[in-house]
């Protein structure tokens, strides 16, 4: 069975004395390094949700128009060496769907995920995502969910919680629109600070035409000859246009809910999907 480490075994005109971080100047060589390296760690989720009639013994579902669901996201995921890390939207798709902010204050209709599945970056078509009853633990600002778990078998980053400089990049990741299709890798050398208990430190938004989905921040050791091996240090999160590092340390954080007019009305459900 493949153990997938995000490690990379440099081969031919590569060697290393007594270093103790991998810090080699960013040219095309070395993005595409990188993007070899860590793509894997990422997968798509997509995750679609129905209302649920809870004053009824025998509930009913309802879903929107001719849609078999009434809202859905697609979320970037991060694989860890005992879990993965997945957006808010993911975990509570319906705080970000204008539809149902009309419902919202009404008792009688409860949100219930109805679907999960999951791909890599460039994978098709996806496939059901196991599990799904997983506890997401909050961690970061609040944005992010921590879910210990199997499901990757160990294949993933490991996660580093540790202050002081980082030296590493930024791993954007692009898609031509929200479905999340066409996804790119922008990779972009970066150096930050992290201080104390303090989570979220801005950067500049990367410089691209296609829609930012968001990325991660890695930081290179070399952990033996040839051998190096990239830490997950934190996680990148847009806030009112400003685009932050977030390291991933516990929070307890609560969200908040902006509300808009939903336009349409609800379609019963022919059947709960599992």
């Amino acid at each position: 069975m493949k153990k997938y480490f995000l490690t990379i075994f440099l081969t031919a005109g590569v060697s290393f004395a007594h270093a103790q971080t991998f810090d080699f100047p960013l040219i095309s060589s070395n993005q595409q390094l990188i993007e070899e390296a860590v793509s894997d760690g990422f997968f798509i989720l997509h995750r679609s949700y129905q209302l649920k009639d809870s004053k009824k013994s025998n509930p009913e579902y309802y879903n929107w128009g001719d849609a078999n669901y009434f809202g859905e996201t697609f979320t970037l995921g991060i694989k860890t060496l005992d879990g993965y890390l997945i957006d808010d939207a993911a975990v509570h798709p319906w705080l970000y769907d204008a539809k149902f902010d009309e419902y919202r204050e009404n008792s009688k209709y409860e949100p219930v995920i109805s679907e999960s599945e999951y791909k890599g970056l460039n994978d098709k078509p996806f496939a059901e995502f196991p599990n799904v009853d997983a506890k997401p633990q909050l961690v970061g600002d609040g944005q992010f969910y921590y879910v210990t778990d199997s499901v990757f078998g160990g294949n993933g980053f490991q996660i580093d919680k540790t202050g002081g400089v980082k030296k590493g990049w930024i791993v954007w990741v692009t898609a031509s629109d929200s479905l999340l299709n066409n996804i790119e890798l922008l990779i972009i050398r970066s150096e930050q600070e992290f201080t104390g208990g303090k989570i979220a430190y801005p950067v500049k938004s990367p410089v691209t035409d296609k829609h930012v989905v968001g990325g991660i921040f890695v930081k290179p050791e070399v952990s033996a000859i040839g051998h190096v091996v990239f830490r997950l240090s934190g996680l990148m999160s847009s806030l009112d246009g400003q685009w932050q590092i977030i390291r991933i340390l516990q929070s307890t954080e609560d969200k908040t809910v902006k509300k808009t007019e939903a336009k349409k009305g609800l379609t019963p459900a022919k059947k709960q999907k599992k």
